[in-house]
């Protein structure tokens, strides 16, 4: 994705990678206002969806299986109704200021969501058998709402882990359990 303000809809159709490749989406550079929903992206060497340096964007109804990194969310963006799913290593990582609501992480092999910003909200998410942490936060997020199960078989997952530079986390209302 090479503009600003342009919508993919994929139309319950799968975006496949083969092997030796990168990303199915990827958005390149610093854009704003991306939409990508309704479908699949599998398969890719990378990362499924990349648009970690993208601002204002909406993600949703998505299914982004069996890739590298599951989806990489840039700042001040949204991602609803996802499930990210049997990634080999984090399922979906967001930016500052970015909110994931109503997803699942499971299967992958590091964490199930990563906020890496500050300022990030998750809830109403499952995350259960990720092999690294359920939720890993930074500063300043709201972490609410969320079920986390059976995360951390690789020895050192915690259900909500909180980075020790993170300050000023708010984290209520959740399920943590075998993790």
């Amino acid at each position: 994705i090479l503009a600003d303000n342009v919508t993919v809809d994929l139309n319950g159709f799968t975006l496949e990678g083969v092997v030796g490749s990168l990303y199915g989406l990827y958005a390149s550079g610093f854009l704003n206002n991306l939409i990508i929903r309704n479908g699949h992206v599998r398969g890719w060497g990378t990362t499924g969806i990349h648009a970690y340096f993208a601002n204002n964007c909406l993600f949703s109804d998505l299914c982004v299986f069996s890739n590298n990194i599951g989806v990489a969310l840039g700042g001040n963006s949204l991602m609803t109704r996802c499930a990210i799913l049997n990634n080999t290593s984090i399922g979906a990582y967001t930016y500052i200021g970015s909110r994931v609501s109503e997803c699942i992480a499971a299967y992958n092999g590091d964490d199930g969501f990563e906020l890496s910003g500050y300022r990030c909200e998750i809830d109403h998410c499952i995350s259960q058998n990720n092999t690294g942490h359920v939720i890993d936060a930074y500063q300043d997020s709201v972490i609410r709402n969320n079920v986390c199960i059976g995360n951390g078989s690789g020895g050192d997952g915690a259900g909500i882990n909180i980075d020790s530079a993170g300050a000023g986390n708010r984290i209520e209302d959740n399920a943590v359990n075998f993790n």
